[in-house]
């Protein structure tokens, strides 16, 4: 009797928990609310170099996404701020201050999302202003001197924090 007892006791606890799991969390990112006009997610592929070492799939849901756009929208906001007039003075105030701003409505956005080996949830994000027509398909690059075209930020989704963002470099 005891054994029946603790097995539907058992079974009873499994139940409740798994129906209390977030089941929101999908890895058809297709599913999800996206502006696929500027936006991509990639699936996780371990041979790409925008998912690191040991790292795996990422289940997501639409309030991640809505995470990583204003963690991505505080960064860019930051650079320009505080980047852009740096920039501007180092060229010698010789190329408008426009140059170095950062205006998302013209970026296309690729987001890779993975579980890195210490199981935080996290974005590499690569944002680009020049036409790349496989853009849905393959990572953009952006060659050498790329300066603000290109970009690149890492957010982690577990600590709701963003890296600092990375641009090209002026040749």
């Amino acid at each position: 009797m005891k054994e029946k007892f603790i097995f539907y006791f058992t079974l009873l606890s499994l139940t409740i928990f798994a129906c209390r799991q977030n089941s929101n969390m999908t890895y058809d990112y297709t599913s999800l609310s996206v502006d696929t006009s500027n936006t991509i997610i990639f699936k996780w592929d371990g041979t790409l170099y925008t998912f690191t070492n040991f790292s795996e799939p990422l289940a997501l849901s639409n309030d991640d996404i809505k995470l990583a756009d204003s963690l991505l929208n505080d960064a860019v906001d930051k650079f320009n701020k505080t980047n852009s007039k740096g920039l501007y003075q180092a060229f010698n105030k010789q190329v408008p201050i426009d140059s170095f701003i950062i205006d998302l409505s013209k970026y296309k956005r690729q987001f890779f999302p993975y579980r890195d080996v210490n199981g935080q949830r996290v974005f590499y994000l690569v944002c680009f202003s020049k036409t790349f027509p496989e853009w849905r398909n393959k990572i953009y690059h952006g060659g050498l001197h790329y300066g603000i075209t290109k970009f690149t930020l890492r957010v982690n989704l577990s600590d709701r924090k963003a890296d600092e963002l990375s641009t090209g470099s002026y040749g």
